[in-house]
This record gives structure tokens, C-alpha cells and sequence, in this order.
């Protein structure tokens, strides 16, 4: 597929480039996590996603990126996320794929402050899995399910809740994550970088996990059921109950020895 489009490209007088926006494992899986969770495909807890995700290898980005610095004219472009955060990420794409100087002028004021995917918080993701596991997403779509998961959203944060983002990991979990894919991440850094995945890729501080499967809080839990009482009677449908959870026993057992 990648040796049709170079040929595509270049039969329309185009040279090919690729450009990625990359980010830790662990803060991937977590994204993953929650969109997956917020189109209503599945009820699992962040561990019990990781342990089926691992099987499809999805954070191999070497695997998954390399192919395309060889199959480009001029390769690949690895952009770290976090690298210069005060600037919006689309002035930081087009100027790593070199357009900023001459297409810049083409941004709107809008474009530089636009959020499309603004990190769900800990409360929309709970009611999620619990509409999912009431059988919610049988009979909808990807889009009818992202209309039901914004309203969840929009009445979280209406409750005063979920103005900080999911975060499913914790500092062991996060330090595991990134010596189990260390590897692919350093060929990855060497073939498009020449240097270490750490000389880009800066070390965030980690954030407390929030997921109230596990934490428990009483206070997050309330939220989850008024909200889903409120959606649920605007939708008109039945108000879902608790779901199960995978624990971190589970979770070693997925997990290279000693690491957790």
C-alpha cells in the first residue's frame, strides 16, 4: 500500500514525506483507552484494555512507523508531543514538515487555539463503560454512539466534575510500559532522530491515576450515577449499574517479570 501511494505522489509531481506526532507508550495506551471508551467499544477498566491490546502489539512504533521513512522520498519526521507545549500543535506540525513559512499566513486565529480532542475525564469514562455494559452500543453507530458519550461529557463537566483528564496508569505501571518498548522506541529514535528516545522525548511529571474503578472514590462514584441518571432520563433509556473490574494482580501477570 505504501509503494502505490509513493508512486501515486510521485505520477501527480509530488515527492512523499512522512510526519508522526509521537508520545510515551503508556500516555498512548491511555489515549487509546479512552477513545475507545468514548465511542462505546468496550467495558473493560484500563487494565483489562491493556492486556488485549498487548496481543496486537499496537505500541511497536517502530514496527508501525518505519515502514514509511522507507517507502517516502523523504522519509519520516518524528514529532515529540510535548516538545515546546506553549505552542499550539498545529503551528508545531507545519512547521516540523517546513510549510510554516509559507503557508502559515493560512492559519486563522481559531486554528491555533482549537482543542479537538480534549482528554475525557474520570467520571465520563466510568458512565461510558457502564452504558456499555448495559448493552447500550447495540444497534448504534460510531456516530450515534460519540453524540450519547458528549452529552455524557457535557454533563460531567456541567456537575463540576472531569476538568482534569482519565489517567489509567500509575508510576510503576508507566515505568514497566517503557522498559517493555524501549527497544522499539530506541531504533526508532537512531533510524529518524540519530539520538536517544530520552535526548527528545522529556520526561512529564506523572499525575496521580484517577480511574474510579479502582480508586473507589465516593465522591467521583455519586457523580458517575447522577450523571448517568441525567442522561439516561434525557435519552430515555435505563440507568446502568457498576461493571467489573480486572486487578493488578491480573495486571502482573501481563507484565515482564519484576517489573511491577
Amino acid at each position: 500500500m505504501l509503494r502505490r501511494l509513493r508512486n501515486l505522489l510521485k505520477n501527480a509531481g509530488c515527492r512523499s514525506e512522512a510526519l508522526a506526532v509521537v508520545k510515551p507508550p503508556a500516555e498512548s495506551a491511555n489515549s487509546h483507552y479512552t477513545i475507545n471508551t468514548l465511542f462505546l467499544h468496550g467495558n473493560t477498566d484500563f487494565v483489562g484494555y491493556l492486556r488485549q491490546w498487548n496481543a496486537r502489539k499496537p505500541l511497536d512504533l517502530a514496527a508501525r512507523l518505519l515502514p514509511w521513512q522507507a517507502a517516502c522520498d523523504h522519509g519520516l519526521l518524528l514529532l515529540p508531543l510535548h516538545i515546546a507545549p506553549h505552542e499550539p500543535l498545529i503551528k508545531r506540525v507545519w512547521d516540523a514538515a517546513g510549510i510554516l513559512g509559507r503557508a502559515g499566513h493560512l492559519l486563522a486565529p481559531e486554528d491555533l487555539t482549537r482543542l479537538e480532542n480534549r482528554s475525557p475525564g474520570p467520571v465520563a469514562i466510568e458512565a461510558c463503560r457502564r452504558l456499555v455494559a448495559a448493552g447500550f452500543r447495540r444497534g448504534h453507530g460510531d456516530e450515534q454512539a460519540r453524540h450519547v458519550t458528549r452529552l455524557v461529557e457535557d454533563v460531567a463537566r456541567a456537575r463540576g466534575a472531569d476538568f482534569e483528564g482519565f489517567q489509567g496508569y500509575d508510576e510503576a505501571l508507566y515505568a514497566s510500559m517503557e522498559a517493555r518498548w524501549a527497544r522499539s522506541n530506541e531504533r526508532l529514535a537512531h533510524a529518524t532522530w540519530g539520538e536517544p528516545w530520552s535526548a527528545r522525548m522529556l520526561a512529564q511529571p506523572l499525575r496521580p491515576p484517577n480511574e474510579l474503578a479502582h480508586t473507589g472514590d465516593p465522591d467521583g462514584l455519586r457523580l458517575v450515577e447522577g450523571v448517568l441518571a441525567e442522561v439516561c432520563s434525557r435519552l430515555d433509556v435505563p440507568v446502568p449499574g457498576p461493571v467489573p473490574t480486572g486487578g493488578l494482580s491480573r495486571l502482573r501477570r501481563w507484565l515482564p517479570a519484576g517489573s511491577a
